[in-house]
């Protein structure tokens, strides 16, 4: 996510929250331009200190991403600060989205979902993968209340309204001024929506065309969300319906980095792989009878990683 956003917005600094010391010693490794590392230590206080004995690991991620967000405009002194997700991949300048969105205080992006995937009832209708604050008092203010919501429940499971930190967002239109959804087609695309879009090559750069209006738009960031190796040999791309263009223009590639990390991080000793990736028994054994299922069908999304990153 990192050199794919510094590819098209040359120059942009990242701040990166390390939770574990693998997480600061694979940064450390790869010495990415423009990176700084925030230790764990260096950022919680008493109240998130607490929330991360009380939770589970994904628990307590979705608990910091507004106190995150604070640290930035409040301790380090930023004027805009904007939240990635790491299984982002930017192909065109996301500045853009900031024209579009003008003074916005607070940007946010939709899901879009395909109508067979929409759960927004559940998980929301905004995705925390993108979202802008800036050091304004109506933006710190609807920060401080996502925050003290966070720190009360950002459970995993969907429940009473709320989902983890992300079903919240659903009360910021109403709640504050300023706030700013995304008309961008091409911000956003990811595997609950791309079914919506055409994906081509033009230019040299990736674009789409929404299939029911044939508006063209280039792609600016796509959201990879759900891939899960299995094993050295085995990846899963996702839980959706991706047809052979996505797979071939989107997947193929991105799986290709992420091996070529996989082995730069081992040049540094870092097995970054080990970390990844999953047994097929993880979380419950459902996972498993789940992907044996799709694999006697045809494999839906589970591929073999070789001949995906061959090209075979």
């Amino acid at each position: 996510m990192i050199e794919s956003l510094q590819r098209v917005c040359p120059g942009a600094r990242v701040s990166v929250l390390a939770f574990d010391e693998l997480a600061a010693h694979a940064l450390a490794a790869l010495d990415l331009a423009g990176v700084a590392v925030i230790c764990l230590e260096d950022f919680e206080n008493d109240a998130l200190r607490k929330a991360r004995a009380e939770r589970s690991r994904v628990e307590y991620l979705w608990t910091c991403t507004a106190p995150l967000l604070l640290h930035m405009l409040e301790k380090e002194g930023q004027k805009e600060c904007t939240y990635l997700d790491a299984d982002l991949y930017f192909y065109a300048s996301p500045e853009i989205l900031f024209e579009e969105a003008g003074a916005a205080s607070v940007i946010l992006t939709g899901h879009r979902y395909t109508p067979c995937y929409d759960r927004s009832v559940l998980f929301g209708r905004y995705c925390v993968q993108f979202m802008t604050f800036r050091d304004e008092p109506e933006s710190l203010r609807a920060l401080r209340w996502w925050r003290d919501r966070c720190l009360e429940w950002c459970g995993y499971q969907a429940r009473d309204g709320r989902f983890g930190d992300q079903k919240y967002l659903d009360e910021f239109p109403a709640r504050f001024e300023g706030v700013h959804e995304l008309r961008h087609s091409g911000a956003g695309v990811a595997p609950w929506n791309v079914q919506q879009f055409a994906l081509f090559e033009k230019d040299g750069a990736l674009h789409g065309r929404v299939k029911k209006s044939g508006e063209e738009f280039p792609l600016v960031f796509y959201h990879f969300h759900g891939v899960n190796f299995y094993s050295d040999h085995w990846v899963d791309l996702c839980g959706y319906r991706l047809d052979r263009d996505t797979i071939n223009l989107l997947y193929r590639p991105y799986i290709r980095i992420l091996a070529d990390y996989r082995d730069r991080l081992a040049r540094h000793g870092v097995d970054a792989w080990g970390v990844v990736r999953r047994p097929l028994t993880w979380r419950t054994p459902h996972r498993a009878a789940l992907v044996a299922l799709r694999l006697f069908r045809g494999g839906f999304n589970v591929r073999r990683v070789g001949p995906l990153i061959r090209g075979d």
